[in-house]
Formats: structure tokens, sequence, C-alpha cells
């Protein structure tokens, strides 16, 4: 009996694999999801950048010695521009190999290069975009959650000193 494995058994699963157990798509990516995973052409890519909420398409680069390498690249729409850390550690921490990311700082602009094709990187980023949102929703409940704490320290410190006790 011999047993054959595939190229995706020889990969170690990465994090986001791990984290998402296994269904890349399909428990996280509903925020994005324009069900463009089957497309294989620049121009899906084109079109899930058009309908994402976050993110604004600056260039896409098609190779034509390998139809399977592409280059994106990419920056936050303007709402959202102040997330950029927070979208480089997304993007970097849950990276699988055959994508590799950069990111400019200074212009707030990101590169991805794929050696897998497009359906692969828009399944990719809908799951990456799918946990900014998800994180942008947590900050922003957590900062008013804080204000909300803040003002009733604020009442109490005015109350004990009405009542002339030391806070």
């Amino acid at each position: 009996m011999t047993q054959t494995i595939t190229r995706a058994e020889e990969q170690r699963p990465t994090f986001l694999q791990v984290f998402v157990n296994g269904e890349r798509t399909k428990q996280i990516s509903n925020v994005e999801s324009h069900n463009f995973t089957n497309s294989k052409s620049p121009d899906s890519l084109h079109d899930w950048f058009v309908k994402s909420a976050y993110l604004s398409l600056l260039e896409v680069q098609v190779f034509s010695a390998d139809p399977g390498l592409f280059r994106v690249s990419f920056k936050l729409k303007a709402p959202f521009a102040g997330s950029f850390i927070l979208l480089r550690g997304l993007l970097e921490f849950s990276r699988p190999k055959s994508i590799s990311i950069s990111a400019n700082a200074a212009s707030n602009i990101f590169e991805l290069t794929s050696s897998v094709g497009v359906a692969f990187a828009i399944e990719y980023l809908d799951v990456i975009v799918g946990m900014l949102a998800r994180e942008i929703r947590f900050k922003s409940h957590l900062k008013s959650i804080l204000r909300f704490e803040r003002s009733v320290k604020e009442m109490q410190a005015e109350l004990y000193k009405e009542l002339g006790i030391p806070s």
C-alpha cells in the first residue's frame, strides 16, 4: 500500500488555519466575502477591492512569465488609515508561505505578492479583512467603555467632594 502526500499536506498549518479550524473563510469572512474565490483573473481581484469597505486598490501587476504570480498594491481607506499597524500585524502574523507582504509606513501602502494565484489571495484577504473589521469594532467598543468608566470616576470624585470625603 502506498501513501500519496499532497502538497497541502507537506506544509505546516499556519496560525490562521489553526485559528479558523481549517475553514479559512466560512467562519470569519462574512464581513468582506464577495464570492470571488473561484475566479482566477486579476479583474476579480479588482472587483473584490471595489466592494471592500476597508481597502483601496492602487495597482495590480501580473507577471507574464508565471500566470500565478502577481503583485497587488493597496492601502486602507481614509476612515481606517489609523489601523495601518493593526493590518500590518494581521497580514504578517498569519501569512502563508506562498504570499509575501511588504508595508511602507511612510506612505501607508501594502504590497502583496502571491505565487499561487488570485483566488487564494482573495480568500486570504477575506479572512484578514474580517479579522480587521472585528478588531476595529472591538477597539471602538472598548473606547466607549473606557469613556463611560472615566465619566463614572469623575462623577464619583465630584460626589465625594460634595460630601467632604477624600477620594
